[in-house]
């Protein structure tokens, strides 16, 4: 039964397989030809996009760095000088983003810890 259960599915597979033959709108070729055509016809099998726009282009753009706050007194000994907030717009990609970052001098904050 596991056996022809097996060959019945591998079958199915066999005769589903659908290749696309184009980017736009598919033209798929099947050996079973009422899958085919319905295949051609869905609306829910439309290609209407070029794949190239999902390759990323050379990241140009703009950003801000607004400094949100300063550390002073024994923060700041410790290597930490301030709290910034990020923005960043690639104008190729169309792509923004924010980032909060703390600034940390590392060679102060080592030279701290060693007692110098």
């Amino acid at each position: 039964m596991k056996k022809s259960l097996a060959l019945f599915c591998a079958l199915v597979m066999l005769c589903s397989i659908a290749l696309a033959e184009t980017t736009t709108r598919g033209i798929y070729t099947t050996p079973i030809s009422p899958l085919t055509k319905w295949l051609n016809e869905n609306d829910k099998f439309h290609h209407n996009h070029g794949y190239d726009k999902y390759e990323r282009e050379t990241p140009i753009g703009l950003g801000v760095d607004l400094t949100l706050w300063n550390f002073t007194g024994a923060v700041n000994d410790w290597g930490f000088d301030n709290v910034e907030l990020q923005n960043k717009w690639d104008i190729n990609n169309s792509e923004y983003s924010m980032f909060g970052v703390v600034q940390v001098d590392v060679p102060r904050l080592f030279n701290k810890v060693r007692g110098r």
